[in-house]
This record gives structure tokens, C-alpha cells and sequence, in this order.
């Protein structure tokens, strides 16, 4: 009975000691992990930190910048449907540099300015850099393109503005609608009638063209029939 209690006293020790030796291998292997590491993981937790407060200050600057940019864009048009051009290119002007799509939106008004004051020269090269330029978004460079056949339909070669709105006439393109009505156009200044009606009819049976285009379609078909 001594024996067996002392046995199991001896045994207790023994895990005792195990213990303690496992725990200061564990913490000399952690110091040791540390003293290798401990820079890196460091590094890592405060680029994490830094890159979360500045993508939140990202937003944050992003958002007051379209505000302002937005703001500065509605005093442009304001001043323009108000008859004070000048001051509503000055305004434009402003966003020359702007940091979002107010800077090709505001191109597109000033075109509009220059051809109403017969400037047609500055304002189809305004169109024509905003429609090749392949960071403006595609619905605005889709109608800088159209600005700049619609203002050439019956001046331009034909030929170069139909290379233009080819890639507009697939059936499902957004836009599909609005380059057959320009295309068809320029069949008919190239004396191409039948081939102007075809593309009417092709774009008037598309089921995505919207309404008030496919009316527009209907309107200029029916003149030519006649």
C-alpha cells in the first residue's frame, strides 16, 4: 500500500516536471518564433490597420470630391439653360481635371456650346478625342461618337462615319437603335435606298430597341417609302 502510494506520488512528479519542461520548451520556442518573425508579423498587423483607415478615407475623400464635382457641373448646366454661356464654360472648364465622369460629361456640354456657336471644328475634335479615349465610360463615348456622325451626316465621307457606327449595330447592343437611324441615313446619301429600308425593318422587329427610337425608325421608314 506504501509502495503503491509513493509509486503514484513519484508518477505525479514526473508530470509535473513534464509539464514545466513542456511549458519552457513552449515558451523558448515561442521567444525564439518571435525574435524571428516577430518584425513581420508586426508589419503585416499595421499594413492591415493602414490600409483599412485608408481605403475608409478613400471613400470618404471620394464621395466629397463627386459632391463638389457634382456641384460645379449642375452650376455649369444652370448657367447654360440661363443663357450665360461663358460663365458656363468657365465652369466646365473647371473639371478639366476633375476625378470623375463629370470631367467627359462636362466635354460633351462644351461641345454642345462650340457647335451653337459655330464652332464646329473645336467641337467635333472635343467629340472626336472623348469617343476614342478608352477610359471614358462606353455610354458616354456612344454618344460622343453620335454627336460627332449626326454633326457630319451630310458634310463627312460616308464611308468613315459608317466605320464609326458599325460596331453599334449588332442586334442587343444598347445603342443599336440610334446607329441604324444614323446608318440608314447615310445609305440614303449614298443613294443605297433599299439597303437604308433593310436596316429599318432589321432594327424596328428588335425587341430591345426602346420605344421612342423604334418610333423615330417608323417616322423616317415611312418617309422614305414614299
Amino acid at each position: 500500500m506504501f509502495k503503491q502510494k509513493e509509486r503514484d506520488q513519484q508518477e505525479i512528479a514526473q508530470d509535473v516536471l513534464m509539464r514545466e519542461v513542456s511549458e519552457d520548451l513552449r515558451a523558448q520556442q515561442l521567444k525564439e518564433f518571435w525574435a524571428k518573425y516577430g518584425k513581420l508579423i508586426y508589419s503585416l498587423v499595421l499594413l492591415i490597420i493602414i490600409s483599412t483607415v485608408a481605403f475608409e478615407g478613400y471613400k470618404t475623400w471620394r464621395m466629397n470630391v463627386r459632391l463638389n464635382e457634382s456641384d460645379i457641373y449642375e452650376q455649369a448646366v444652370l448657367y447654360s439653360v440661363g443663357g450665360q454661356t461663358e460663365k458656363a464654360l468657365a465652369e466646365y472648364a473647371k473639371l478639366e481635371n476633375a476625378h470623375t465622369d463629370y470631367k467627359y460629361l462636362a466635354q460633351l456640354r462644351i461641345a454642345g456650346v462650340l457647335f451653337d456657336q459655330d464652332k464646329n471644328e473645336q467641337a467635333l475634335s472635343i467629340l472626336d478625342q472623348v469617343r476614342q479615349d478608352q477610359s471614358v465610360p462606353e455610354e458616354l463615348r456612344a454618344i460622343a461618337a453620335f454627336g460627332f456622325v449626326s454633326h457630319q451626316i451630310d458634310t463627312a465621307d460616308p464611308s468613315q462615319l459608317q466605320v464609326i457606327l458599325n460596331p453599334y449595330l449588332t442586334p442587343g447592343n444598347a445603342w443599336y437603335g440610334s446607329a441604324a437611324e444614323l446608318s440608314a441615313l447615310l445609305f440614303v446619301r449614298e443613294g443605297k435606298k433599299t439597303a437604308a429600308l433593310k436596316l429599318l425593318t432589321d432594327a424596328r422587329s428588335n425587341g430591345t430597341i426602346p420605344e421612342q427610337v423604334r418610333q423615330r425608325l417608323e417616322v423616317l421608314q415611312t418617309i422614305l417609302e414614299k
